[in-house]
């Protein structure tokens, strides 16, 4: 199961869980469009996450958005990374901070 982790400047990151890459890179691209930003959005490589076990979704000037593995913890530690610490969140928590609204529906 990997995890979308979604780094905020000065915030604390989130990490969602999902049943796929394709489900966690889909929602990370509809955050990054929701935004109303200029995302850079990178292409869904289902083989690059699994020889690497990362993927990066794309980023905005705020948001920086990459799928992955489970297991993963970054060698310096989540607060190397955030001052503020990185939590685990629903889908549905994640919308209502960082879009102000209900979940985005498809």
């Amino acid at each position: 199961m990997p995890n979308l982790w979604i780094h905020r400047p000065y915030e604390i990151d989130f990490r969602v869980q999902f049943e796929s890459v394709k489900d966690a890179y889909d929602f990370g691209k509809k955050l990054l469009v929701a935004s109303g930003g200029k995302p850079e959005i990178g292409r869904l490589d289902e083989p690059l996450f699994e020889r690497s076990g990362s993927l990066t979704v794309g980023y905005t000037e705020t948001l920086q958005i990459s799928v992955e593995q489970t297991k993963f913890k970054p060698s310096d530690g989540w607060h190397y990374w955030n001052d503020n610490g990185c939590i685990p969140a629903s889908q549905e928590e994640v919308e209502r901070t960082l879009i102000g609204k209900e979940p985005i529906l498809d």
